[in-house]
């Protein structure tokens, strides 16, 4: 995919591999207990670093399918690593809760950013909606109200 007048934003660099490199080493190694999370966190950030820029579905269409043929070759064709973008593992760094405040911190207790893989969209929706709901009442004057749909839901996680 080479850039056009049209797609003047599809120039890719060793910048884009090192994003790529970067959200993966963003995670605990607690959390990549195996081979197929590893692959998941991969795949997640090749599509959120390379295929967020593109504006064809044709062009997305033929990188999803260079993913799978690669994951094909590497891996063999009995694998579930080539699933498709919809069966895609989200990784987050908001689902855990923030710990119990003991009165003996002398700083502001922080949530803990934990970037770490989400298996279901709905346990995804509804962290983003308690989230929403927590700031709903600390911030009085402005107040969300968002639906959390598959693809704001995508969009937030890259």
């Amino acid at each position: 995919m080479l850039p056009t007048p049209s797609k003047f934003h599809y120039v890719f660099n060793l910048r884009e591999l090192s994003r790529i490199w970067q959200g993966m080493t963003s995670t605990l190694p607690s959390i990549i207990c195996d081979q197929e999370t590893l692959i998941s966190l991969w795949k997640h950030e090749c599509y959120r670093v390379i295929a967020d820029r593109f504006i064809q579905q044709q062009d997305y269409d033929y990188f999803q399918s260079a993913m799978n043929r690669l994951l094909v070759e590497e891996f063999g064709e009995e694998n579930s690593f080539t699933k498709t973008e919809d069966d895609l593992c989200f990784f987050v760094d908001f689902l855990r809760d923030t710990p119990e405040v003991t009165g003996e911190e002398e700083t502001e207790v922080e949530m803990p950013k934990i970037y770490e893989p989400v298996k279901s969209l709905e346990v995804l929706q509804e962290r983003l909606t308690f989230l929403i709901s927590l700031y709903n009442e600390v911030a009085r004057t402005a107040h969300l109200d968002i639906v959390f749909f598959k693809d704001a839901v995508s969009h937030l996680t890259r």
